[in-house]
């Protein structure tokens, strides 16, 4: 009988809040296998972040994250996505030419399958933090300091605003990713950032009441 190892994923590009099924066919029965992911981090500084499991085929030569245990790895109990969260920094990587500075770059994540330290196969996956319908509008109107994603159908959508916590400036993680959603957002900074007060005291009230009535005046956005 020919094994052919493969690997499959039911989307290789996806939001970065989606879950993903990974499986293994075409093994030998019984055969010990490794699975890593490897992703470059965004920044001015890059590393590498790294995560890793081993497994054993079942009879049918297959290997199904959704049910597999692995026996060795940076997680250790039945999980679909514990290669994706699991991933660890190694060494800053120091031949890449252009630092990532965008928030909201894309992942590029790739998983290999590896059997006696030969690499068999591999996937490069894509996770995004921003869907390609969704448009991004810096907000800079009556004293706001903030960022708008909504759906570039104008299509009218329930609004919301998301604000940060103690780190300050712009959350803009969350606000993409809601407006993937169906949601219009505005994503306000109030402390941290341009010229906002530089830390989290005596914040005005009445700042977040203007970014509420800048939303609803926005014809995106559903009353």
């Amino acid at each position: 009988m020919t094994y052919n190892p493969k690997l499959f994923v039911n989307k290789q590009v996806s939001m970065i809040d989606e879950a993903i099924h990974i499986q293994v066919m075409g093994l030998m029965p019984n055969v010990p296998i490794e699975l890593k992911a490897t992703r470059i981090s965004a920044g001015t500084k890059r590393f590498k972040l790294q995560s890793f499991a081993k497994f054993i085929a079942d009879e049918n030569g297959t290997v199904d994250l959704k049910i597999a245990k692995p026996t060795e790895g940076t997680y250790l109990d039945v999980d679909a996505m514990g290669l994706f969260w699991s991933l660890e920094r190694k060494d800053e990587v120091q031949d890449i030419e252009q630092a990532i500075t965008d928030k909201l770059a894309p992942h590029k994540l790739t998983i290999s399958l590896h059997i006696q330290n030969e690499v068999e196969d591999e996937l490069e996956l894509i996770r995004l933090w921003k869907a390609p319908n969704i448009a991004r509008e810096d907000v800079r109107d009556d004293g706001l300091v903030g960022t708008f994603f909504y759906d570039d159908s104008k299509e009218k959508k329930p609004g919301v605003m998301v604000v940060g916590g103690s780190e300050g400036g712009i959350y803009e993680y969350l606000a993409s990713l809601l407006a993937a959603h169906g949601f219009n957002v505005l994503a306000l900074g109030y402390f941290g950032v341009e010229d906002l007060p530089k830390g989290l005291h005596d914040i005005p009230m009445e700042y977040f009441k203007r970014g509420i009535n800048w939303m609803k005046a926005r014809m995106e956005v559903a009353e």
